[in-house]
Formats: C-alpha cells, structure tokens, sequence
C-alpha cells in the first residue's frame, strides 16, 4: 500500500507546480508589455512591408544574414545523408548558443535599464511578426478579390511560404496565404507572447 501522507504530498507538489508555471505564462504584468509590442510591430509592419520581400519576424532576418549563407554552403547534394545531420545538428547548436546568447544580454539591458520596460518591449518586438503579414495578405486579397494587381502583390506571399506561384490557380494562391496567416499568427504572435 502506498502511504497516504506520501501521496497527498506528491499531490500538493504537482499542483504547486502546474500553479506555478502558469503564473509564470499568464502574468498579467506581461499583458501590457505584450499589447504594447503587437501594437509596435503590426503598425510598423503595414506601414513599412514586408522586409526584402519576407513577412517574417525581424530576428529570424538577423539568423538568416548570420546563418544562411553558411548553411547553404553546407548543404550539398552530393554529400551523404549523416553527413547532412551532423552538419545541421551543428549549426542548430550554433544558432541555439547564439540565440541564447541575444535573450542573455536582453535579460541584462532589461535588469539594468528598466525605464517604462522599454527593452522588454523591443526584445519581444523582435520576434512577433503581424503586420508585414496582414499587409500582404491585403495586398494578395486585392489581387485576388478585386482583381487589382500591383507589383508585388503575390511576392511577400510567395517568399515567404517559399512557394512558385507560377503555375497555381487562384484557390491554391488562397489556400497558402491562408496558411501563411495561420503559420504567422501561431509562430509569430502567440508562441512569442506565451513563451
């Protein structure tokens, strides 16, 4: 038989514990700072675009500028598929490391400057994407919809996704920039305010 006083005791730890990892998620010291960097990144990203055509978050510019061209280069045909793995369990450790690194010293500016909670704000403002996305998809829906293509129109949508759009009829181009929307709100907005 399992000793009552031993089990309740298990009990009241895990339930301190689910407690307290949703404390830490659903803050509501961090719901201001979350709606002021939503605000910020969906006002700058309508007005300004997509950035080089790609509607994703502006760190995930930075990994690639760093980052792209060297995993391009590792990333050969002709080499064998272990080979491959490593080599991208590699740069996954470096690009880890150096994100760790950037959420480091963010969590140093933020300790030291902490006037109105400013660095926290562009820190979080960094990683959401919104409004380069909305745009597009505005931009994609009077292509589509009201038949008022300008130049541009289905390339942040095609960029973005990766995607040739080439030989794709209208419910297809639909269909992945519905997708792109879905993709952007979950990994963009909601993955960044939670976590």
């Amino acid at each position: 038989m399992i000793d009552s006083s031993i089990m309740s005791e298990q009990i009241k730890f895990l339930h301190e514990a689910v407690l307290g990892i949703h404390e830490a998620i659903f803050d509501p010291s961090r719901l201001p700072l979350a709606i002021i960097a939503i605000l910020l990144v969906t006002l700058l990203g309508m007005m300004r675009g997509a950035l080089g055509g790609n509607a994703m978050p502006f760190y995930w510019h930075i990994v690639e500028i760093f980052f792209g061209k060297l995993g391009a280069r590792m990333n050969k045909r002709g080499r064998k598929q272990g080979d491959l793995i490593f080599r991208g369990l590699l740069l996954i450790i470096i690009v880890l490391l150096f994100s760790f690194g950037i959420g480091k010293a963010f969590e140093l500016a933020a300790q030291y400057y902490q006037v109105w909670s400013v660095i926290e704000i562009v820190a979080l403002s960094l990683v959401l994407t919104s409004g380069a996305v909305m745009a597009a998809q505005g931009q994609l829906y009077r292509a589509l919809n009201e038949k008022k293509v300008t130049q541009g129109a289905y390339f942040t949508v095609a960029r973005s996704t990766r995607t040739d759009f080439s030989k794709s009829d209208d419910y297809t181009i639909t269909r992945i920039g519905m997708g792109m929307g879905l993709k952007a709100f979950d990994k963009g907005i909601v993955a960044p305010v939670l976590w």
